[in-house]
């Protein structure tokens, strides 16, 4: 079967049905593993690898011309697979991704939780999912923040222009995950040891006020183990470590305030 399209008074052009037409992906690697080849009169049907795609983000893939001689037109989505309806593609072709948004319901804050000379750390959150990576690294679960909850002092993040520019950042470092999150909180089991230091159970002590002192001016190194230690010692709950939360532990073992 044959497709005969008139171009001018004396001229025509056949284009048979079953001709290939070269697909160019991505530099950036974001749709490897699909066909490098079209067919015509067929529809070119890819996926988002299984490595991107997951149950944060919904993505949007566009062609046009590989020549640069069209303007790009968005594939049909559906979930991870997309697809360019056969009689679209009439030559060579170019793919990309033009946009990677959150699903709906999902959002992710960024502030500055503890004030640094050299590096600030930075509170990532995330609300609307149970579970949820950072950087490859499962974040927790705050009970007092109601969200999951990652510190971080990553130069992109940290070193942002703004916060919107941090949350941009930080953005392109969440991924899904099925493991179940850690979960943290301000109270230990027994509902008033405020549990900052590295022991648990038992009251608020002096040490639990050292512990503070120690975070807000970050003589701990941040990493898997001081962090809950980290998010612990914002006792005030304002989602920032400074002098205040060690105050208010002194006061508190003052009896000046509950």
């Amino acid at each position: 079967m044959k497709n005969l399209t008139a171009t001018a008074d004396i001229e025509a052009t056949v284009t048979e049905t079953g001709t290939k037409y070269a697909v160019t992906l991505p530099d950036d690697g974001s749709l490897d593993g699909n066909a490098e080849e079209a067919t015509y009169n067929d529809d070119y049907v890819g996926t988002i690898p299984s490595n991107d795609y997951n149950d944060l983000f919904d993505y949007q893939v566009q062609y046009r011309p590989t020549d640069g001689s069209g303007t790009w037109e968005d594939a049909t989505m559906n979930e991870e697979e997309f697809t360019i309806p056969a009689g679209e593609i009439e030559g060579p072709v170019e793919l990309q991704i033009s946009s990677k948004t959150l699903k709906d319901g999902i959002t992710v804050n960024v502030t500055e939780f503890v004030d640094g000379d050299s590096a600030a750390i930075m509170l990532i959150e995330v609300t609307g999912l149970e579970q949820c990576n950072f950087e490859g690294n499962a974040m927790i679960k705050s009970t007092d923040y109601d969200s999951l909850v990652y510190l971080t002092q990553d130069a992109r993040i940290a070193n942002a222009s703004d916060l919107e520019a941090a949350k941009a950042a930080a953005i392109e470092l969440l991924s899904s995950t099925t493991t179940q999150a850690d979960t943290v909180a301000r109270t230990g089991e027994n509902g008033y040891d405020v549990n900052c230091d590295y022991v648990t159970g038992g009251a608020v002590d002096i040490y639990d006020a050292s512990a503070a002192f120690a975070a807000a001016k970050q003589d701990y190194i941040l990493d898997a183990t001081t962090m809950k230690l980290y998010l612990r010692a914002d006792v005030t709950g304002d989602k920032m470590l400074n002098v205040l939360d060690y105050s208010a532990i002194q006061e508190y073992l003052l009896g000046a305030s509950n």
